[in-house]
């Protein structure tokens, strides 16, 4: 993965907003095994020396970050919709 490869994210106006927010942000895989996506600082969190490294981190399900987000997740509805599409028909 390039320096370059979580930019795509940034479309996502919910997530460019905390690239570079100074508290740490992340965006983890439903599994809990990986982040997807974070900001500088989410990284730095990690002891990951930039983004991209992060993101090609696995974690296992042991990890007490992976463990919160696994809990998380679970109790988040099957298909929420996007705040922008709630209302929409």
């Amino acid at each position: 993965m390039s320096e370059t490869d979580h930019l795509p994210f940034l479309h996502d106006g919910r997530l460019a907003d905390l690239a570079s927010a100074p508290l740490p942000a992340w965006l983890w895989a439903n599994d809990a095994t990986r982040i997807l996506w974070a900001n500088a600082v989410g990284a730095a969190t990690f002891g990951a020396p930039a983004v991209a490294a992060l993101t090609e981190r696995r974690f296992d399900l042991t990890h007490p970050a992976a463990q919160q987000v696994a809990r998380l997740a679970g109790s988040l509805p099957e298909r929420a919709p996007r705040p922008n599409q709630r209302g929409r028909a």
